[in-house]
C-alpha cells in the first residue's frame, strides 16, 4: 500500500532518451518481476501485511485560491491483503484516523476526515479496491488492456534507468516507470497529465523471498511525503472482521439510516470529561457516522431520531458564511475537528476541466450545541 517522484530536472540533470536498448518494455518488466521475487511469489500470498511511518504534509487542506502551507507532520500507516481481494489501509496522525479504504470482499469502502464516508459495488473493470491478488506495480496495470512502450533511458537517484511508458484506457494520463538499468527494480514512477505526481523507491530488502522498498518518496507541486516501511508479514494469519467497515470504524453493522450523500458527524454529549477537563474529539474511532441524503434538506428532528447523541443538541445561533468560515480557519481542519465537535458538514468537490484549480459545487455546514452551553462558533 505504501503509496507514493524527481528533483533530477531542478539539479540540471537532462533524460538521456534515444539510447538504443536491446531489450523490449516486455522483457524490462519480465526481468523486474524476476528481480522481486517472481510472479509466483505474489500469486501464492494469501495474506500480505505492512505497517510503517509517514512524514510529510500529511492533512492539510488549502482552499482554492489560498496559498498551500506546507508543514511537517508524522503519521502511522498499515496495510492488510487476505486473499482472494479483502483489503484494509489506514493512516493515523496523533492516534487519530485521517483516512482508510478496504474491501470486505463485496464492497470497497473509504474514508476521510475531510470526504466522509463513500463505498462502491466492484463491477467488472471497475473493481476499485476489490481487485482479486495482490500484485506489484506495474503488473496490475498490465491486466486493463494496456498499452506499453520503452521511451528510452534517465538518471534517477543517480543511476540510469529504463523508462517504460503505459496507457490504459481506464486513465486519463500516462504513466511511467523507470527500472534500475543494472538490477532492474523498480526505482521512480510518475503520472503525466495536468497535476504530475513523482515516486522514487529505494532501500530494498527481501521478506519471505519477495523484495519491497522500504523506502518510498512522493512528491508533487505542493507537498512531498516519505513511507518507510518498518514492519511487513506475508501469508500470517488475519482475522475478516478486520477488513469489515463496521469494525474500522466502531460503528454498528446495521446503521438505521441509509446513504445518498454521506456526513461525518462528531457531537460532544457533554461540554466536559468526568474529570472536569475539556473532551476532546476523536476523529475516526469514537465518532459518530451518519448516512442521510443532506443535513440541508434533513430536518433536525429527523437528524435526532437517526442518532441519540444528538437528543438535546438545537441549532447554534452564530452559522457562519461558508468563504468566511473557510478564511478563518485556513489549513487547520483538523484542529477544527477538535475545538469544534459539534460541527457537521458535507463537501462535493469537482476539479475544472480547463482550470488548474479545484472548484467547489456544493458545500454545507451546521453547528450544534446544547441549549445550556454558550452558542459554539469555529
Amino acid at each position: 500500500m505504501a503509496t507514493w517522484f524527481a528533483a533530477l530536472l531542478l539539479c540540471g540533470q537532462t533524460p538521456a532518451f534515444g539510447q538504443q536498448n536491446p531489450l523490449t518494455a516486455d522483457q524490462i518488466i519480465a526481468r523486474y518481476l524476476e528481480a522481486i521475487g517472481g510472479s509466483d511469489r505474489f500469486s501464492s500470498m494469501t495474506t500480505f501485511v505492512e505497517k510503517g511511518d509517514v512524514t510529510g504534509n500529511l492533512t492539510d487542506f488549502v482552499p482554492a485560491f489560498h496559498p498551500p502551507t506546507l508543514r511537517k507532520q508524522q503519521g502511522i500507516f498499515e496495510f492488510y491483503f487476505k486473499s482472494p481481494n479483502r483489503r484494509f489501509a489506514v493512516l493515523r496522525i496523533e492516534n487519530k484516523i485521517v483516512g482508510m479504504h478496504g474491501c470486505d470482499g463485496k464492497v470497497a469502502w473509504y474514508f476521510s476526515v475531510y470526504a466522509g464516508w463513500r463505498e462502491f459495488k466492484p463491477k467488472p473493470g471497475s473493481e476499485y479496491a476489490c481487485e482479486n491478488g495482490y500484485e506489484p506495480l506495474p503488473v496490475l496495470l498490465l491486466k486493463q488492456n494496456t498499452r506499453i512502450q520503452l521511451k528510452g533511458s534517465k538518471k534517477v537517484g543517480g543511476q540510469m534507468a529504463l523508462a517504460v511508458q503505459i496507457r490504459s484506457p481506464a486513465s486519463p494520463w500516462d504513466e511511467t516507470f523507470y527500472f534500475d538499468a543494472q538490477t532492474y527494480l523498480l526505482v521512480g514512477w510518475k503520472s503525466g497529465g495536468r497535476f504530475s505526481v513523482e515516486r522514487f523507491y529505494s532501500d530494498y530488502h527481501e521478506v519471505g523471498g519477495v523484495k519491497l522498498p522500504f523506502k518510498v518518496i512522493q512528491r508533487t507541486e505542493r507537498s512531498e511525503t516519505t513511507t518507510t516501511l518498518r514492519e511487513v508479514e506475508i501469508n500470517s494469519p488475519v482475522d475478516d472482521a478486520r477488513f469489515e467497515r463496521s469494525t474500522a470504524l466502531g460503528q454498528p453493522k446495521n446503521p438505521r439510516a441509509t446513504a445518498v450523500n454521506p456526513l461525518v458527524l462528531s457531537p460532544h454529549e457533554e461540554a466536559k470529561s468526568p474529570s472536569g477537563s475539556p473532551r476532546e474529539s476523536d476523529t475516526g474511532q469514537n465518532a459518530v457516522y451518519v448516512n442521510a441524503k443532506s443535513f440541508v434538506d434533513c430536518p433536525i428532528a429527523e437528524l435526532r431520531e437517526m442518532v441519540p447523541e444528538l437528543q438535546g443538541l438545537q441549532g447554534s445561533q452564530n452559522q457562519e458564511e461558508l468563504t468566511a468560515l473557510l478564511d478563518k480557519i485556513g489549513s487547520k481542519t483538523v484542529d477544527l475537528f477538535q475545538r469544534v465537535p459539534n460541527l457537521i458538514s458535507q463537501e462535493e468537490v469537482a476539479e475544472s476541466q480547463g482550470s488548474s484549480k479545484a472548484m467547489r459545487r456544493k458545500f454545507s455546514y451546521l453547528i450544534l450545541v446544547s441549549p445550556g452551553q454558550g452558542r459554539g462558533n469555529a
